[in-house]
């Protein structure tokens, strides 16, 4: 199967997706829209783009002859090129929006279209009717998980609607075989408003003096960065912000072994799609602390208590939920064997990328 791929080559989701559809055998062909002073395979690490390097048949970058998004239209012709010369037998948007408006409009068919968070719960302005005629246009729509499932059938009832989580590897993301005496919370999260990070600030400034031996790492960077040091020094104890460490970014070698280390994984976002970094958190076994929103409730089970889910803005509520996560080592033994056979039962990457495979296989035939 030729699979061309419509892609965003510094999103490390759809690297790995690539990745994992070559793994089952298509010959993937990467297109992507951008400048080429910002356009590199491979997302985060320069592990991916050595992986995608040996596993691409062909790449194609397609420069926009303006910095903005409706330029990307005079870029039709070039795409139906492309698709011609790769011998395309299915096209592929990794992400709905303007990647998936291109596959829409180049008129190729079959087509399919992989839907993430914003694709759903935030088009705007022409883009909401565009979202509706590629979803209905679509061989096949995956989406994921199964509350963006749901909203996607709503916007568009007509669509061929197909929950599928991405999902992770979960040969990379394993449990530590032991940890230390100090309890450690880890946050993964972007600095930006979205993913609320001072708020798990304002949970670590409600915990108690006793609590002394927790060390909370946040890893990733955002625009928002220096604003939040800034915030935690005005916030936090000297001892507790002695234990707050800000990693500013990091590849995923360290990402990996910073997440076996740690015990608790918080995310306070006030919205999302499946979050991959909350799959990479319980793979490796560690007890989540999320907000409540649909997406998360997907994840968190109240019989088994394998996690805890926090209204938004409630900082008491969350520095109680902090202190039980850290005391109740029993809690986070229990839910660390849970988290992890669910993500590889429901949010293996590998057994996704099999099943959209070989529904895109499906569509070659039928289409």
């Amino acid at each position: 199967m030729n699979l061309a791929i419509l892609m965003d080559s510094n999103s490390p989701w759809s690297t790995h997706a690539a990745l994992k559809l070559a793994e089952c055998g298509a010959k993937v062909h990467v297109i992507t829209i951008g400048k080429p002073d910002k356009a590199h395979w491979g997302g985060y690490s320069d592990e991916g783009t050595s992986q995608i390097d040996n596993v691409a048949t062909s790449f194609h970058l397609l420069e926009p002859p303006l910095n903005n998004k409706l330029s990307y239209l005079a870029l039709l012709p070039k795409l139906k090129k492309v698709l011609r010369s790769c011998e395309t037998d299915v096209l592929l948007s990794l992400a709905g929006g303007w990647y998936g408006t291109m596959a829409y409009l180049s008129r190729f068919q079959p087509y399919a279209i992989y839907i993430v968070g914003g694709d759903i719960l935030s088009p705007r302005g022409v883009q909401r009717p565009m979202t509706n005629w590629m979803l209905r246009s679509a061989a096949l729509t995956a989406v994921n998980g199964e509350y963006l499932a749901d909203q996607t059938r709503a916007f568009c009832p007509s669509a061929n609607v197909m929950p599928l989580y991405l999902g992770i590897d979960t040969g990379t993301f394993t449990p530590a075989p032991s940890r230390d005496d100090a309890v450690r919370i880890i946050c993964t999260r972007r600095f930006e408003s979205l993913y609320n990070n001072d708020y798990l600030i304002d949970g670590l400034a409600g915990l108690p003096d006793s609590e002394t031996n927790v060390i909370t790492t946040f890893v990733s960077y955002g625009e928002l960065l220096s604003e939040a040091k800034s915030y935690a020094s005005q916030q936090l104890t000297p001892r507790r912000l002695e234990q707050t460490h800000f990693l500013g970014g990091v590849e995923k070698e360290t990402l990996v072994q910073e997440l076996r280390q740690a015990d608790i994984y918080v995310s306070l976002s006030r919205t999302d799609g499946t979050s991959i970094s909350l799959l990479e958190a319980m793979a490796c076994g560690l007890f989540p602390i999320l907000s409540d929103i649909p997406q998360n409730r997907e994840w968190i089970d109240l019989d088994a208590q394998n996690g805890l889910l926090l209204p938004l803005d409630k900082p008491d509520a969350l520095a109680q939920a902090i202190e039980r996560a850290v005391t109740d080592k029993e809690l986070r033994n229990r839910a660390a064997k849970f988290n992890r056979q669910l993500v590889i039962d429901k949010a293996s990457s590998l057994s996704s990328m099999k099943i959209l495979f070989d529904e895109l296989n499906k569509s070659i035939k039928t289409g």
